[in-house]
């Protein structure tokens, strides 16, 4: 187990990349070889565990770097689990119980029969179409000039207290790329996965380099990052989706299970005793679903629970079933399943990710196709939610 303690206020992401890095690379044994812990690793017993004491900035970072790294790969494994210790309280250990009550239902074994049906989805995308529209866009990209920033600083005075400094101001200075053109063909196909032969192509259409070469690096990025959006774009429009005829067996679910992370009781509508709860939102969904008389329970949705996309494992947070009139049978309910999740730009924390918006019409496609095989009610509302009845239960 290794730990960062962040000491001074940094702004800068590469830094933090770097703190990151340097403590994930330090686990290996006496051969020399790095360690990992397996997925079914209880909480507590891991052994390559970085613990990071953060600043606002450290913390918010770690949270978005996150997502980011399962965004990159595509699959929650490679991001590993973010745990999160509130200061001057001491972790301590929660017992997750099964509500059998809930659990043994016939409303609850419906709704996971529903839910739990796995399927399979088939892409086609059109790369001349591609091709065109993102030649078409890389056109008029505009990027910065590349330059840096060059400081002076005197220090006055070293004591306990800290460092006293003068800014004695600095400059903007221009910079001189170098690069050739195999390089921006060679990045633009790493960072989007389209073909060597698909990038050289887009590239060829354009009228004019000037961008190219002004600042490459940004041009690479920015490029990137439109080639990225238009894929998207086509995969939604072709993507199709079939059920497999699986489902995800339902005694997978322990009877009881250990975790550090924080808690909310949901003694009455709860799938398990307690939920999860992995922020502020996910906190006051939970609380008013525990309050509504029209929830007959609440499912934290299980790690072994995912779609599959084409842009990798999707998740959402929560599955809930609501009556479907105000009496008390288990029968005569509703179906659906929600995401609290806010899939935040790290260069924009206000402003959602394309990648993870588009996640989530994969899924809705996903339990289109299962409803319209099995004929059952599963409403998918699979939308940031930030309030209980304003975003979910008043748009129902």
């Amino acid at each position: 187990m290794f730990n960062i303690a962040t000491l001074n206020q940094s702004f800068s992401e590469i830094k933090k990349r770097q703190e990151i890095g340097r403590g994930l690379r330090l686990s290996v044994n006496q051969h020399g070889r790095r360690v990992y812990d397996p997925p079914e690793t209880p909480e507590g017993d891991e052994i390559n565990l970085l613990t990071i004491i953060p600043n606002e900035t450290y913390e918010t970072f770690s949270r978005q770097y996150q997502q980011q790294i399962r965004e990159s790969f595509g699959t929650e494994a490679k991001a590993g689990k973010l745990r999160k210790n509130h200061k001057g309280k001491k972790p301590g250990l929660k017992t997750l119980r099964l509500n059998r009550n809930i659990f043994d239902s016939e409303a609850f074994q419906s709704f996971w029969n529903t839910l739990a049906r796995k399927s399979e989805y088939s892409v086609s995308i059109d790369e001349k179409r591609l091709i065109r529209q993102a030649a078409r866009q890389l056109e008029q990209l505009t990027v910065p000039e590349y330059q840096a920033e060059i400081r002076s600083n005197r220090i006055e005075e070293l004591s306990a207290e800290g460092i006293k400094n003068e800014d004695r101001g600095g400059q903007l200075t221009e910079l001189k790329a170098n690069f050739a053109p195999v390089d921006v063909v060679n990045e633009l196909s790493t960072n989007t996965g389209i073909s060597h032969k698909a990038a050289y192509h887009i590239l060829n259409r354009m009228s004019h380099y000037s961008q190219i070469i002004k600042n490459p690096a940004r041009f690479v990025q920015q490029a990137s990052a439109k080639i990225k959006n238009l894929l998207m774009e086509e995969m939604l429009k072709s993507l199709d989706y079939r059920p497999t005829g699986d489902i995800l067996d339902s005694n997978r679910f322990s009877d009881q299970y250990i975790s550090y992370q924080e808690t909310r009781e949901v003694p009455s509508k709860g799938v398990y005793d307690k939920i999860i709860i992995e922020d502020s939102t996910e906190e006051a969904f939970v609380r008013e679903a525990e309050n509504d008389p029209d929830v007959l329970f609440v499912l934290k949705l299980p790690a072994f629970f995912t779609i599959p996309t084409p842009l990798g494992p999707y998740r959402p947070a929560f599955g809930v079933a609501l009556k479907e009139n105000t009496a008390s049978s288990d029968k005569g309910c509703r179906f659906f399943v929600i995401d609290t999740k806010e899939f935040f730009n790290m260069e924009d924390d206000k402003k959602p990710t394309a990648r993870g918006m588009s996640k989530m019409k994969c899924a809705r496609k996903h339990f289109e196709a299962l409803e319209g095989k099995t004929g059952a009610g599963m409403g998918c509302y699979i939308a940031p939610v930030k309030n209980y009845h304003k975003d979910f239960k008043d748009k129902i």
